[in-house]
């Protein structure tokens, strides 16, 4: 939680324990930390003292949360090795997953799903009438990233796969330069 003040998340953690009590959650006080981020103009921050469920929260200078390292003042110096293992490793299982899509033939419904949304042309007309509306597909991450994928081998072997004189549905050629190409014969 981020709060402008220790007074403030004192008692947003207050409410936190008065609804865990009332609901019969028990929080564990040990895995609980406070980081206390210092301002650049400052020489130095005190650091807050706050309780949740009766005992004491530690105060730590940095922490690791999904793989990467906050610490106080901000900085990302200690993390840079992790952060581009990270961006790695997922871009290793995302193509791993994608290719096993492409071998086995099948896509999960999870990159499937999309929400299609009507999107008014024009607010003073007739809001009543279909034809006022566009559809716009809100799909999943997954979706996109899977149609990316696809798109970027499929325009690869498009590329490769054609001559020099073939001018449409082919990226930086067009059929005007066809056209300029037979008039200059």
């Amino acid at each position: 939680m981020l709060c402008p003040s220790a007074r403030w998340l004192q008692r947003i953690l207050d409410v936190c324990q008065a609804y865990a009590e009332s609901h019969g959650i028990i929080f564990n006080c040990n895995k609980t930390v406070c980081m206390t981020f210092k301002a650049k103009s400052a020489r130095s921050t005190a650091t807050p003292v706050l309780k949740l469920g009766g005992q004491y929260v530690n105060s730590v200078d940095q922490y690791k949360y999904l793989g990467i390292v906050s610490d106080n003042e901000l900085s990302d110096d200690k993390d840079i090795q992790s952060i581009c293992c990270m961006q790695v490793n997922l871009s290793f299982f995302l193509s791993e997953l994608f290719n096993m899509c492409i071998v086995h033939r099948y896509v999960p419904n999870s990159c499937l799903n999309t929400t299609i949304l009507p999107i008014c042309k024009d607010k003073n007309g007739n809001m009543s009438d279909t034809s006022n509306y566009r559809p716009v597909a809100v799909a999943t991450v997954m979706s996109k990233l899977l149609e990316h994928f696809i798109l970027s081998l499929s325009s690869i072997s498009l590329f490769l796969g054609t001559t020099d004189n073939q001018f449409g549905f082919k990226a930086g050629h067009s059929t005007d330069q066809e056209v300029i190409r037979q008039n200059k014969w």
